[in-house]
């Protein structure tokens, strides 16, 4: 069976941090949590949802081995224990025990493995890298797309199947620092109650109740990228530095070509990507010409009432690229707004939308090739681009010839978005959280970092080089 990626545990995981459980929550402390333990929070939190309880008398067993029949039986709980059918193939676990039906949903899922010998190994302790590999192909597998500071050497310590997982919980938080880190080592009931209860507050974070009933409700768009195994992404492919097709390579790169193969790769599907063209850009999105458009878009309502965007996850403002002979002369529109001035766009965006109805007295000029348009510039074909603040940037670092003397004082202020039509709301709402994870794990800065600024010494953004 296809393993159900990210958002259906993701969002059942976080159902369940809304469901009462006032028998447990009606509980004596356990004799052996210590009040203030670091893990003491957790412990209750769990208990109060009916996800992990104690031992009996009373008692915890913090220090207790967790076998990985309890770490099933947990994250089984954590979906809502749905109704499974069938037979698992593993010579250790038989029908109609305590762990059965959770070992079966999470083999089937592609949650958990067995031992490699034919076993599930159900009374083994589970091991930090086990709970954090189970928890993180709860969540979809996500391979963070960067390289994160290791401080004490606990990804590489790592299994080479659970390295990935391992870096995810440190970066996410579910891996702390108040005990060692020993990814091979088994793990205390404590640490895996701590575990799994700063998962549950990420997925809180990351997601509300309501959003979660439409998306349950609505899972056309989700299941149908994950049927066929392929994200299908729009993009003009002319936009440098966020989504270009390189000629020389037929690749594309940039800021929106590495984050939508980080959106494919949390989806676990391939990515594909299908040209289209800012004049015809929406109505591709409207006629499903793909699932998703991430090329530079800027949030507006009018692509709002016709399709759906995400939320913002990039700033951006129409500013001005101009020679950098002439960077004193074009620093207001009432200074382009002359016939003189020569300003060249490219057809169909908010770019030429901006000039037209800023700049009706100036020479507008509709040049068909958007990436050609700075070196027009820089050659003295035209005078000014109105472009957001990242292609200015990422222009200047390229050709000294050029500047953007408005960089850090654009025209207008917005956001970038991904564009996407109506009756993909599910897909909507798995986007969003996933660009809410991308901020908190600072991908997005590093992208930015990349592809369109550097910080100097002083601490203020300057274009990329």
């Amino acid at each position: 069976m296809k393993m159900k990626r990210c958002l259906t545990l993701m969002l059942a995981l976080v159902l369940a941090l809304s469901l009462g459980a006032a028998a447990f929550a009606a509980e004596e402390p356990y004799a052996d949590v210590p009040e203030g333990a670091w893990y003491a929070d957790a412990v209750y939190a769990l208990r109060e949802k009916g996800l992990m309880i104690g031992v009996g008398e009373d008692r915890f067993d913090p220090d207790g081995v967790f076998t990985r029949a309890q770490l099933a039986t947990v994250l089984y709980r954590m979906a809502g224990s749905p109704a499974v059918s069938g037979e698992d193939t593993f010579a250790d676990t038989e029908p109609g025990q305590w762990y059965s039906d959770a070992v079966l949903w999470a083999n089937q899922n592609e949650i958990v493995d067995g031992c490699g010998d034919g076993r599930f190994g159900t009374a083994d302790a589970a091991t930090q890298e086990q709970l954090a590999l189970m928890l993180w192909r709860s969540a979809g597998a996500y391979v963070l797309g960067a390289e994160y500071d290791d401080p004490d050497g606990s990804e590489h310590a790592a299994s080479d199947w659970a390295v990935d997982a391992v870096r995810w919980a440190r970066v996410d938080g579910l891996l702390t620092d108040a005990v060692p880190s020993a990814p091979t080592e088994p793990v205390s009931r404590a640490l895996a109650a701590d575990m799994m209860y700063r998962y549950l507050q990420l997925l809180e974070r990351f997601s509300d109740v309501d959003a979660v009933s439409s998306a349950t409700k609505q899972s056309g768009a989700l299941e149908t990228i994950r049927s066929r195994g392929v994200l299908r992404v729009g993009t003009a492919g002319d936009y440098q530095p966020m989504s270009y097709l390189d000629p020389a390579t037929q690749r594309y790169v940039g800021f929106d070509a590495e984050l939508a193969e980080d959106l494919a790769a949390a989806l676990g599907v391939e990515i594909e990507y299908v040209k289209t063209s800012w004049p015809t850009l929406m109505d591709d999105t409207l006629a499903g010409a793909f699932d998703l458009a991430i090329c530079g878009i800027t949030i507006t309502e009018a692509r709002q009432e016709q399709a759906l965007m995400s939320v913002g996850y990039l700033e951006n403002g129409k500013t001005v690229l101009c020679r950098a002979e002439d960077a004193d002369k074009y620093t207001t529109l009432e200074a382009i707004d002359r016939p003189e001035v020569r300003v060249m766009e490219n057809p169909g965006g908010l770019n030429e939308k901006f000039a037209r109805a800023n700049l009706p007295h100036a020479t507008l000029i509709i040049h068909d090739v958007n990436q050609e348009i700075p070196g027009l510039v820089a050659a003295g074909e035209a005078d000014v681009m109105i472009t957001e603040i990242m292609e200015a940037g990422f222009y200047v670092g390229q050709d000294s010839r050029l500047a953007a003397p408005l960089i850090h004082a654009p025209f207008t202020h917005g956001q970038l978005g991904v564009l996407m039509p109506k009756g993909s709301e599910d897909l909507l709402d798995f986007v969003n959280a996933f660009l809410e994870t991308e901020q908190a794990v600072g991908r997005i800065d590093e992208l930015a970092d990349k592809f369109i600024y550097r910080t100097s010494e002083a601490g203020a953004l300057s274009p990329a080089a």
